[in-house]
């Protein structure tokens, strides 16, 4: 017997997106894969998941490492490597911070405002070619210092911006996520982890799978069928529509047709069949 497909869960499907593993999931395409392209590591849901089952940090020292002494890894080595490799993993997180979505922001936020000033300033020398004036030269020497404290400022908050990010990375490795409810429903597209909705909406599928459950589904599909052939286009609310033409028997809890049905009703309904 095939089971037959009644709805999804859709509350238990969005718990699910919002489980602990969302965190490893966004962790991953912020970090993990960018690092283990930079030291090429192979790629994939299960190596992914291998990081981060491992000491995360401890993982990519060891690539950078191995790659050193082509492979061979002893843990006199390691201890030798150990000091030059955290410099090159320093490296690489701050290639990734300067290269990530934060400071593309950033930058195309400061860049809107230096812009704008600079704009300002070519219409007040355009103004200048045809003339000296002293409130022109005022309002282009005020410019030209806005632009000062906002290089200033840039570069204060790109500071706080990569060691907010370097803490990130940290608080990630000391959070020790993991896959874990997500394995199986997680794919790479684009080089990115990304959930595999086919399999999620399957997972979270709710089915009629046993004789008489098909059996009432069918039923109810008929009832549905009949209501409509009924109605028409004019069952408007649930309650109201249903006592148009039916009442409860108070003796067996029955559905029956009312006993005063009116006239008015087969005549409204009646020429839709």
């Amino acid at each position: 017997m095939e089971k037959v497909l009644l709805n999804r869960d859709l509350s238990a499907e969005m718990y699910f997106y919002n489980g602990r593993h969302s965190m490893a999931v966004t962790a991953a395409n912020k970090w993990i894969i960018p690092l283990m392209h930079k030291f090429e590591m192979p790629v994939s849901v299960k190596s992914i998941d291998e990081v981060f089952a491992g000491n995360v940090r401890g993982t990519f020292l060891d690539a950078i490492i191995r790659k050193k002494v082509n492979g061979v890894l002893w843990p006199s080595e390691w201890k030798r490597y150990q000091s030059e490799a955290e410099h090159v993993l320093d490296a690489a997180l701050l290639e990734i911070i300067e290269q990530g979505e934060r400071m593309k922001a950033f930058e195309t936020e400061y860049n809107g405002y230096l812009s704008e000033y600079q704009n300002k300033i070519r219409e007040i020398e355009q103004k200048l070619e045809r003339g000296y004036n002293v409130e022109l030269n005022q309002k282009k020497t005020a410019l030209y210092t806005s632009i000062a404290k906002t290089e200033a400022s840039r570069d204060r908050q790109r500071h706080e911006h990569i060691e907010d990010e370097k803490r990130d990375f940290e608080n990630m490795v000391e959070a020790k996520l993991t896959l874990g409810m997500a394995r199986g429903f997680v794919i790479l597209d684009n080089d990115r982890l990304v959930y595999d909705k086919d399999a999620v909406e399957k997972r979270f599928a709710v089915y009629a799978d046993t004789e008489q459950e098909i059996k009432l589904l069918d039923k109810v599909k008929q009832l549905a069928a009949l209501i409509n052939e009924v109605y028409g286009t004019q069952f408007f609310e649930p309650a109201t529509a249903f006592y148009h033409f039916f009442s409860i028997n108070k003796d067996n809890g029955r559905v029956v047709v009312k006993p005063d049905l009116e006239k008015e009703t087969l005549v409204k309904y009646a020429k839709d069949i």
